[in-house]
Formats: C-alpha cells, sequence, structure tokens
C-alpha cells in the first residue's frame, strides 16, 4: 500500500488486486486476517477519495476555462487530468495540479487571476504558480524549461511550431498526439535527471498514450526528430519501459529495445528510490546535491545532457536569483 501511494498509483493497484481476487480466489482468502482486512479496507478507500478528488478536480477546471473563457483566452491543458483519458477507468488516475498553456497570453491569464483576488508566484523558469478553487495551476510561459538544456531549446522551438492541438468539449485544448509525445517525453527525462521524482505513473501515463495514440503518428517524422534533437536513447528507455510495465509492443517507436535486466533495474531503480532529505543552508545543500549526482551519474547514458552540463545549468539557474539548484 505505502508503495503503491509513494508511485502515486494507489487506485490503479486497487483495481489490480480486485481483478486478481477474480481469478484467483484463495488470494482474498489468504489475507482474511484482522489486521490485513484492516489494512486492505484503508487501501480500498483511497478508491472513494480518488474519485470524489477527481469530480472536484474536474469542477474546478471547467470554472478556470470559463472564467479565462470571458477573455477569449484559450487554454491548453498538460498532462494530468487530460491523460486520464487514456485510463480504461479516468477517475482512477491520481489528480494533481492543472498544467495549463494560453499560446502566448499567459501574462493575461495572471492579471485577470491577481484581479479576482488569487496571489499568484512568479519565481519560476517556465510557469507562474497560483491557487484555484483548492487546486494548484501552474500557468506555463513555455512548453519546457527551455533555461536548462540545448535540446530542451530545439524542443521547445518545434512544439511551438505545431498546430493541430485537439478542442474538447469542455471547451478548452489539449496537445496533438504528435507535440503529445514530445512534450511528454520531455517531461519525464526531467523527472528522471532530477531527485526521486520519477514514478510508476509517469511510465504507465506515456505507455497509455502510446497505445491509443502510436498508430496514427508519422514515424518518420518522429524518429528524425528524435535523432535530431539527440533524443534516440531517452525515447528507447522510456518505450522500453512502457512495454515492460503495460505488456505491450511498441517495436515500431523504437531504435534499439533494452535489454531485459538493463530494463528490469531501471524500473525497480524507480519503485524503491527512496527520497533524500536535503540540507536546507546553501553551501551543505549544493555540496550534498553534487554527490547525489554523482551517485545517479549512471542515468545521464540515456539522457541529452551530461552530468558536468546538468549541473552547470543549475549552477547558472541559480546565479541567476530565480530558484534553488
Amino acid at each position: 500500500m505505502d508503495s503503491s501511494f509513494a508511485q502515486a498509483v494507489p487506485v490503479i493497484a486497487v483495481d489490480g488486486l480486485q481483478k486478481l481476487y477474480e481469478s484467483i480466489p484463495s488470494l482474498e482468502l489468504a489475507i482474511d486476517t484482522p489486521k490485513l482486512e484492516a489494512l486492505k479496507y484503508e487501501w480500498f478507500g483511497s478508491t472513494f477519495q480518488a474519485e470524489t478528488e477527481y469530480s472536484r478536480h474536474q469542477g474546478a477546471f471547467s470554472e478556470l476555462v470559463s472564467l479565462l473563457s470571458e477573455q477569449h483566452i484559450n487554454v491548453l491543458l498538460l498532462k494530468g487530468l487530460g491523460l486520464s483519458t487514456y485510463y480504461p477507468i479516468p477517475h482512477h488516475r491520481p489528480t494533481g495540479d492543472f498544467d495549463i498553456f494560453s499560446y502566448g497570453r499567459h501574462l493575461e491569464v495572471d492579471r485577470i487571476v491577481a484581479d479576482s483576488g488569487i496571489p499568484v508566484d512568479n519565481e519560476h523558469p517556465k510557469h507562474s504558480v497560483f491557487e484555484f478553487k483548492g487546486v494548484t495551476v501552474e500557468n506555463h510561459y513555455m512548453y519546457l524549461d527551455s533555461f536548462q538544456t540545448k535540446c530542451e531549446k530545439k524542443v521547445q522551438a518545434f512544439l511551438e511550431s505545431l498546430d493541430g492541438d485537439v478542442l474538447c468539449e469542455g471547451g478548452y485544448y489539449t496537445p496533438s498526439p504528435l507535440k503529445n509525445y514530445f512534450f511528454l517525453l520531455c517531461h519525464m527525462a526531467r523527472h528522471f535527471s532530477e531527485f526521486e521524482s520519477i514514478r510508476l505513473r509517469h511510465i504507465l501515463d506515456w505507455g497509455l498514450f502510446l497505445k491509443t495514440e502510436a498508430g496514427g503518428l508519422d514515424l518518420q517524422l518522429v524518429r528524425g526528430k528524435l535523432q535530431e534533437f539527440g533524443l534516440e536513447r531517452t525515447n528507447d528507455l522510456f518505450v522500453s519501459l512502457a512495454e515492460r510495465v503495460c505488456g505491450l509492443d511498441f517495436s515500431e517507436l523504437l531504435f534499439e529495445r533494452l535489454p531485459e535486466a538493463e530494463c528490469q533495474g531501471v524500473l525497480e531503480y524507480i519503485l524503491t528510490d527512496k527520497r533524500r532529505v536535503f540540507p536546507k543552508r546553501f553551501a551543505p545543500r549544493f555540496v550534498y546535491k553534487l554527490k547525489t549526482l554523482a551517485g545517479n551519474n549512471w542515468k545521464f547514458r540515456y539522457l541529452s545532457i551530461t552530468m558536468r552540463e546538468r549541473v552547470w545549468y543549475s549552477v547558472k539557474w541559480h546565479l541567476s536569483g530565480k530558484g534553488e539548484i
């Protein structure tokens, strides 16, 4: 139960357990003890909470879209609720914050929100942050943190050049499949390069997106852009992980499938990595993070950035006065 919550898939795991109960009746009997029964009800209770929270988030997002549409501002929903539609039971995907993009009108969004009495935090590299109806909203100035890497700058320019976003029934947009492919891939790569922030839910989002949308992609274009951006190895890592987690075949998207043992090793890292507590003072925090990066140097064989570049970009960002390393 603890692991499912840590990996942001508690209700997905409950769905899996219920399927096992249907196929292996003796399994449910095996945990029929007072202690485990109480734990099971606590865990299963999260399903009802998730469904309630999902409905609340849907309502809050509809209100935000309505508020901005009054000023004729189009809203593009990134990740989150938009990805839940790829799940067999959408409201069983854990809710999070809202990531929105307003096609160059982000400053107007901040002003509208501020005028309504909601504080806006602008001390972030690629988005502002505010709370709307109890939900955190990240109002993106750009799709990716192009301050960080040359690859992300190239992908950012490519994403801005794409059209064809999908108009949804609620009056908002979701990214086109081609845009989502590169956005989600770079988003996962960033989480993977950071400290303890890659989770099983990222892989599930990716795998279920591919299951639905990969067949309609221009694979020649996708492969060409992956090579242009230096993302072949990153692509192979996350496509291979999606195959393993979702039990699907995405051979047409691979340059080279990761060996089974290598794929399993990365997956075990994702499932077992523990969150660290970093010192608050700058100097000890900086040294601690450098040591942590050095211990995770193996990750960079899959990324378009080297560890040296990662450290340098982090230092540059810190010296800019806008954020932590």
